[in-house]
């Protein structure tokens, strides 16, 4: 019953059963041919799919996988969805954009609770602290920040040793460190306890775009 989803370039959004590798459905995303951002699936709500879109009208797209049916739609940002997470328990749907806000949606209703104004020229990532229900983000401005959900608070900031726009953040589980990369090819470790950071050691070859699951 395990799934995999990718977006595309061409407005839509595939779904396969894994590991057979059949297709299972093709989605339509947005009303005009803008590419996919970000795909991320409900961990607490079964086939359960985000989309992020860089549609004008259509920025945000719920899906049920099992049946490929469109469940709701989530508008607010002024420009494109660059990243978009459920929280641990799934209650919160949290998206980040190129208008530098974050915004919290209600899992139940679909509706926007709050609106987070980062001050930074785009949010480019996001993730989830689940041992301090605390939403951590990367932006372009080579800023890492923690926020408070619940009311909007910037509750920890991190010292910026990026020199390019970060692509991609994660929050160990255990909630002791969190780690960033980005276009200048560096990898950051931050000590979340000292609110600390150093650059990891190694070579790295390439930009640091994409990870997960720390």
């Amino acid at each position: 019953d395990s799934q995999v989803a990718c977006g595309t370039q061409k407005k839509g959004v595939a779904v396969w059963s894994w590991p057979e590798g059949k297709l299972l459905h093709e989605m339509t995303v947005g009303s005009s041919n803008r590419p996919c951002n970000y795909v991320h699936y409900s961990q607490c709500h079964l086939h359960r799919l985000v989309v992020g879109t860089e549609d004008v009208t259509d920025h945000i797209l719920i899906f049920d996988t099992l049946v490929g049916q469109h469940l709701a739609t989530l508008s607010g940002h002024n420009v494109n969805v660059t990243c978009v997470k459920y929280s641990g328990r799934g209650h919160f749907l949290v998206s980040g954009s190129g208008d530098s806000t974050l915004k919290v949606w209600s899992h139940n209703e679909d509706a926007l609770i709050s609106n987070i104004d980062t001050a930074a020229s785009m949010v480019t990532c996001l993730d989830f602290d689940k041992v301090r229900d605390k939403v951590i983000t990367g932006s372009t401005d080579h800023s890492v920040k923690m926020w408070d959900i619940y009311d909007g608070r910037h509750f920890m900031e991190f010292p910026r040793v990026h020199t390019a726009d970060i692509t991609s953040v994660a929050v160990a589980k255990d909630g002791s460190f969190a780690v960033s990369g980005g276009y200048d090819k560096k990898l950051i470790v931050y000590d979340l306890g000292s609110k600390s950071a150093k650059e990891d050691a190694d070579d790295n070859e390439g930009d640091q775009t994409l990870f997960d699951d720390v």
